[in-house]
């Protein structure tokens, strides 16, 4: 099998769009140019990220709740500013975190189909 052909070439490309999402070990696999363990790795990575920025939106949810209730019941700025900063925290979270972690699963899925169209179309060239 060839190593320069148009999969690979595809598959290095998507790679190198998302760099900038990879930790060391990621990078050691690209150079050492095994995309299939990179792929897993990195969905791995991705589902474990996911369930920490989830739980953290939802603790910054109930901060926030609990900062407004103590703020209805007793006023005081200090408990409405809190709480608006827990919100908005939990809200920037949403909206960067999440997306960072589902163009990352994009990518590695991606690479996913076509390493396996690549092992497809090798199969079919060798027997024809």
């Amino acid at each position: 099998m060839r190593e320069d052909d148009v999969f690979t070439a595809m598959i290095r490309e998507e790679l190198e769009q998302h760099e900038r999402f990879f930790l060391f070990r990621e990078r050691e696999l690209l150079r050492s140019k095994e995309y299939r363990k990179l792929a897993i790795q990195s969905l791995r990575q991705t589902r474990i990220f996911a369930i920490i920025v989830f739980l953290t939106i939802v603790t910054f949810s109930l901060i926030s709740i609990m900062h407004f209730v103590e703020f209805g019941q007793q006023g005081g700025l200090s408990r409405f500013v809190l709480g608006m900063l827990s919100w908005s925290f939990a809200l920037a979270s949403v909206f960067f975190y999440t997306k960072n972690i589902l163009e990352k699963k994009k990518c590695m899925e991606r690479v996913l189909k076509l390493l396996e169209a690549r092992e497809q179309f090798h199969d079919t060239a060798s027997n024809p």
